[in-house]
């Protein structure tokens, strides 16, 4: 009985350094997830546009950071895990606003154009002019 608790306590050794070291490459794989999800925020200005949820998904991002160095993987896995969805959204939000932005500044140049037009033809008119 003695050795058979011996060896099952050695399997249970092995079986949790190989589920730990999984846990710690599953981590890391969801941290540069997040890492890049976090940087095309970035690059999206979301950290602006829409600030909030950018800087949720900076918490998580960063509570994630110090579950790993204190070796609490399943934390740092959620962490990561929320941080990307956050950051995800953040930088489509961000992409929508700039769209938006966008789309109003050409339909606000176009309204100029048209104004700069009729104000020519009135100036026509006003000279004694016909159009």
């Amino acid at each position: 009985i003695a050795t058979a608790r011996k060896d099952t306590e050695k399997a249970l050794d092995r079986y949790n350094q190989v589920l730990n070291a999984g846990w710690a490459a599953y981590v890391v794989d969801l941290g540069e997830a997040a890492r890049k999800a976090r940087q095309n925020a970035l690059n999206l200005k979301a950290n602006v546009a829409v600030k909030d949820t950018f800087n949720e998904g900076e918490s998580f991002y960063q509570e994630a950071a110090a579950a790993l160095s204190a070796a609490r993987n399943k934390d740092a896995a959620v962490f990561y895990t929320e941080s990307e969805a956050l950051f995800i959204v953040a930088a489509r939000s961000a992409a929508e606003k700039r769209r938006i932005a966008e789309e109003t500044l050409k339909e606000a140049e176009q309204k100029i154009e048209a104004s700069d037009e009729t104000a020519r033809q009135a100036e026509i008119i006003m000279q004694g002019g016909s159009i």
